[in-house]
Order: C-alpha cells, then structure tokens, then sequence
C-alpha cells in the first residue's frame, strides 16, 4: 500500500503539469479564434463597405445624367442647369414635361436623401455629392468620373463629386452648398411634391 500511495503520488505534479499544458493550449486556440474571427469582421465590413461604393457610383451617376440630360435638352438650346434637383424629375420648360431622373435617390453611405449640391456662378445645380465623412476605399475611377471629380484630392466621399462639366465653362465656379433640406426648402418642404413625382412611372426619359 505504501509503494501505491508514493507511486499515486508521483502522478499528481505529471497531472498538474499536463492540466496546466491544457489550460495554456486552450487559451492559444481561443486567442487564434478570436483572431480569425476579427479578421473575418474585418474583411465582411470592407465588402459591405464596397457595396456601397459601387451603389454610391451607381447613383451618382444617375444624378450626373440627369443633370446632364436637364441642360443639353434645354428649349431654344438655351443651355441652363436646374435651381432644383425636384425639376429633375418633373421639368416644364416645354409644352411636354420631361423627366430626366426616376427619383430621389438614397445616399447609400448615410441612409438618408438629403445630398450635397455643386452649384455654378448663377447658382444652379451641376452636380451632387454625398455628405459623408468616411474615408473611401476605392481609389481609382475611370477617366470621365474621375473628370467629373475635379482636381482635388479625394479625402472623404463628400469628394466624390457627381457633376457635368461640359466644354463651355458653364460648370465654372462651382462651389459646394448645403444639403437640398437647408439650401432648397429641403425635402422636408418640397417633400410632398418630391414624393408625388417619385410615385409615378418611369417615362422614356429616364433610358
């Protein structure tokens, strides 16, 4: 029984040493998990954030056209931007109203409709750009956006800058304005006329 107790004995510091072996593995394996876990994260963050790149391209370019289509249609080739990006959806410089944009869109990276706008010297609207602060991901842009961006250096999507800018210098000038809800009335006040236009069909302009 001796010998037994003394042998039962010499385990214990081998069970405490294997248990203690145990112990730091598992706190290793929940380390490299935690790790993989956060660059999973990480990685699921930038491709929802590029999503909303592409949704951000996709919309400012519907607002360029627009704003493009709005000025080379002018009557009389009288050229001229809209005051409002309302007249955008619904303009009545002709006898047959045309619609150059479906809608108002939704900035995808703040969720709301309230846009930035670029005006020219006469304060009409040339362009639009987000009012969000995040820094982007993407860096490169074809040659026509990247013209529509301008010079300046890219810093924030606020820099993104959906304008047309055609040859004759019409676009000079332009400076940044208020979101639509402080420099135009706002969605709040044109909300109903906004919301009006946006429900009816989509008319051949639009293509």
């Amino acid at each position: 029984m001796a010998r037994l107790t003394v042998t039962g004995s010499a385990f214990l510091p081998a069970l405490r040493h294997e248990r203690g072996f145990a112990y730091i593995a598992l706190l290793a394996a929940l380390t490299v998990l935690m790790l993989l876990l956060g660059m999973a994260a990480g990685d699921i963050a930038q491709a929802a954030q590029r999503e909303r790149e592409a949704q951000l391209l996709f919309v400012g370019k519907q607002f360029r056209n627009a704003i493009a289509s709005y000025y080379e249609r002018s009557p009389q080739g009288n050229h001229q931007y809209p005051d409002s990006l309302a007249q955008l959806l619904q303009d009545n410089r002709s006898a047959k109203p045309a619609r150059h944009l479906r809608r108002i869109y939704v900035d995808p990276m703040t969720g709301g409709t309230e846009w930035g706008l670029l005006r020219n010297e006469q304060g009409r609207i040339i362009g639009v750009y987000s009012q969000s602060r995040q820094v982007p991901l993407k860096t490169s842009f074809e040659p026509e956006l990247q013209q529509s961006f301008g010079d300046e250096p890219v810093l924030s999507y606020a820099d993104w800058q959906f304008a047309y800018r055609p040859a004759d210098g019409s676009a000079d000038l332009a400076t940044p304005d208020a979101p639509i809800d402080e420099a135009e009335g706002g969605v709040e006040e044109e909300g109903s006329v906004l919301e009006e236009l946006n429900a009816e069909e989509e008319s051949p302009a639009d293509e």
